[in-house]
């Protein structure tokens, strides 16, 4: 049974140890105490390490550095036990396998068969990988080999160059075929399935062919909602203007510019706003007159902060004060004085009229108060028109509730 140990600071790879190793590890107490199989990390020269520094003052500090295939060494091998200096080998070549059947030891001066083993063993591994039907390419990679290494390998060991020839062939005809693949709109999901490659190796291949398919995908995704743009756009008779666009779900500045730009090709020619403005007077005004339907009264400066997409600066911009604006959507402007002085928002008749409907519901004739808690129609406005809210009253037909001096002198 094998056991797979991950490294602290490389989580993506582990150790490999056998159930001998695993159990002496487990069993030491000195390794336990230091949770040795918990802190293993992975050094720059590919080895598995344990280090652990402990200060001892004046600025001193004690080392401890434990490798974890010299410990094994030195567990189970009569070579590392003999006192002398020894290396620890590895004969498949792979630096975190440590399993006891793949390390091999020897002291220093002596020779040591592993070494020329393991490459003969990595050699067959090879020649055994390209009969099967691997690439050049891809054997380098896995070996981290150069390509010309991987061939002399190939050769020496007996295999015809015209066969080597004939498979790199094979390849490139099938890197071809994704990458024409990619381009067509295929993900590298789907194309990793079909090659049954890895993910990461469709990638290089199109990183080797200098394609940048993300961009193409986008492209073609583009492209896909053009017929319904083009739709749209004979069904008004006209370019798209933003707005459109923003109904379709479609705002990213840049794709709203290229689709107008293909429209323009097809003969919907672009509609002529003022220098800088991006929507036309009329998408304006309407916008204006749906808040109106909406709110139930003409729209301030309020309204159209809260729930217009335009702002009020924009309604300025285009048509010099928000009245002119709500005088051009064929709506009542609701604010006294400067382009708007003389105008008022209700008649005398209608004021009369409330007065005497808030009478009824109170049953006797509403004071200042009442007024106030009603909410529809202000003082000032009252005070606007009649003077004071007792002559609206005595207007209306109602008996005031409190007459002032000058009231009194008047009767």
């Amino acid at each position: 049974m094998n056991y797979n140990i991950k490294l602290k600071n490389a989580p993506d790879k582990s150790v490999l140890l056998d159930e001998k190793g695993y159990e002496a590890i487990s069993s030491d107490k000195h390794l336990s105490d230091i949770k040795f199989m918990k802190n293993l990390r992975l050094n720059a020269q590919g080895y598995a390490i344990y280090m652990h520094g402990k200060s001892i003052g004046n600025n001193k500090h004690i080392f401890e550095t434990i490798l974890i295939q010299r410990w094994l060494a030195a567990k189970f091998m009569p070579e590392a036990q003999q006192g002398l200096k020894f290396h620890v080998y590895f004969i498949n070549g792979n630096r975190l396998d440590c399993r006891l059947g793949n390390l091999e030891c020897a002291t220093i001066g002596n020779k040591i068969p592993g070494v020329h083993l393991k490459k003969i063993k990595r050699n067959k591994n090879i020649v055994k990988e390209l009969t099967a039907g691997e690439n050049l390419n891809e054997l380098a990679e896995i070996y981290d080999l150069s390509i010309e290494t991987i061939r002399n390998i190939a050769i020496r060991s007996g295999i015809d160059k015209k066969f080597l020839k004939q498979k790199n062939k094979q390849f490139e005809k099938r890197n071809k075929e994704i990458i024409e693949q990619l381009m067509s709109g295929k993900t590298v999901k789907e194309l990793s399935g079909i090659y049954k490659l890895d993910d990461e190796r469709i990638r290089q291949i199109a990183k080797k062919a200098g394609i940048d398919y993300k961009k193409r995908h986008k492209q073609l995704r583009y492209e896909a909602e053009l017929p319904k743009l083009i739709a749209k756009a004979k069904e008004i008779n006209r370019q798209l203007t933003i707005p459109i666009f923003y109904e379709l779900g479609i705002t990213y500045p840049p794709l709203i510019k290229y689709y107008q730009q293909e429209l323009e090709k097809l003969g919907f020619k672009k509609i002529n706003t003022k220098k800088g403005n991006r929507f036309t007077n009329e998408e304006m005004l309407e916008d204006l007159k749906a808040l109106a339907h909406q709110s139930g009264k003409t729209p301030g400066i309020k309204d159209i902060i809260r729930h217009c997409r335009h702002s009020y600066a924009t309604y300025r911009k285009y048509f010099g004060t928000l009245i002119n604006a709500q005088r051009a959507a064929g709506l009542i402007p609701n604010k006294r004085g400067g382009h708007n002085k003389g105008l008022r928002k209700y008649t005398q008749e209608q004021l009369l009229a409330y007065l005497k409907e808030l009478a009824t519901r109170k049953n006797r004739t509403p004071n200042s108060k009442d007024i106030k808690e009603d909410g529809k129609i202000s003082l000032g406005t009252l005070i606007r028109y009649f003077g004071s809210t007792t002559q609206a009253r005595i207007q209306a037909g109602l008996k005031p509730r409190y007459r002032s001096k000058q009231d009194k002198l008047k009767q």
